[in-house]
């Protein structure tokens, strides 16, 4: 069996702004001079020990992709660019505190906590899922570009296409 890999951060180190702003890859940083461990993809970097607002997250050849900080608090958010490669993105960052997840449809966290035997969450229902880990909420944007927030607790696909369609699945 494969090892699990968790995302970690590499880079953990406070820089200027002026001296990072033009950092596009990991090379960048390694040419700045900054020393770091083998990366994976989906690892962080922070140039900033207050918070999350200068954290990247490491895609694909080295890219750094800024933290999109969806909540607009400082906090860490991983945007779909990068939960898409994942079946399971919020194990992967169960070592990191990160306030909000864009998820897929299939998400393992949407199958295993909202999908029910009998409704699920199909790629045609959802334009977009985040999940917010503080506040325990799910907001979700369907094809129409309405848009809710649903409090986790007791939350199902049921729920939320009864939201939707105005009537039990």
């Amino acid at each position: 069996m494969a090892e699990v890999s968790y995302a970690k951060y590499v880079v953990y180190q406070d820089i200027d702004y002026d001296d990072y702003k033009d950092f596009k890859n990991m090379n960048d940083i390694r040419n700045y001079g900054i020393d770091f461990e083998d990366y994976n993809f989906g690892d962080l970097v922070s140039f900033s020990s207050y918070r999350d607002i200068a954290t990247f997250i490491i895609g694909n050849d080295g890219i750094l992709i800024q933290n999109p900080d969806n909540g607009m608090d400082g906090y860490l958010s991983i945007p779909i660019e990068i939960s898409e490669y994942f079946d399971n993105v919020t194990e992967h960052y169960k070592n990191v505190e990160v306030n909000s997840f864009d998820l897929k449809y299939d998400d393992r966290y949407i199958s295993q906590n909202i999908n029910t035997k009998n409704c699920k969450i199909k790629e045609s229902d959802v334009i977009y899922i985040t999940l917010w880990t503080f506040n325990q909420e799910l907001s979700v944007t369907f094809p129409d570009f309405s848009s809710t927030n649903f409090n986790l607790k007791n939350l199902t696909a049921n729920k939320i296409k009864e939201w939707y369609y105005g009537f039990e699945n």
